[in-house]
């Protein structure tokens, strides 16, 4: 009898576990890695904005490679 209730209940854990893997919540929490492309956009768009808010070559350079670095960090 010990042995049926414990069987039930790691089935039941089991496929707990399982059915929750397969909810729209958990695949929609998991985003893409961005590609090389979506880096360039991103630090382009980076020093595109320091350069309408008025800051210098340096500034602008400055702001792309963050944006380039911080973007590869998350590949």
């Amino acid at each position: 009898m010990k042995t049926k209730n414990l069987t039930f209940v790691s089935l039941s854990s089991a496929l707990f576990i399982i059915a929750s893997t397969f909810t729209p919540g958990y695949a929609a929490e998991k985003k893409p890695a961005p590609t090389g492309a979506d880096c360039l956009q991103q630090a382009t768009a980076a020093a595109d904005k320091v350069k309408k808010s008025g800051g210098t070559d340096k500034e602008q350079q400055a702001a792309y490679e963050r944006a380039k670095h911080n973007c590869r960090g998350r590949m």
